[in-house]
């Protein structure tokens, strides 16, 4: 891990405490074997999953983080809209 690295870390986790949040890492049970379906990590794979069907997300085209936060954010008001015009139909 490169010093650059550390700082990231450093400024990532410090916006979070602004914000009045945590992170929280979620592993395997100890012991469990075979597949284990860990509820709060599916949710985030998920989400991953459909933000991924979105072309412009599939690759690193962005040339800052506040673009590309961007980007996910028009992705998930598209998923938002076509759930609330599917439903209305």
């Amino acid at each position: 891990m490169t010093p650059e690295d550390v700082q990231d870390d450093k400024r990532f986790l410090a916006a979070l405490q602004r914000r009045g949040l945590a992170l929280e890492v979620k592993g395997r049970p100890p012991g469990a074997k075979g597949f284990v379906l860990i509820k709060k990590r599916w949710i985030v794979e998920r989400t991953f999953a459909w933000l991924g069907f979105n072309r412009r997300l599939s690759k690193d085209y962005e040339r800052t983080a506040a673009s590309s936060e961007t980007r996910v954010r028009i992705a998930a008001m598209g998923m938002m809209l076509r759930r609330l015009t599917r439903k209305a139909s």
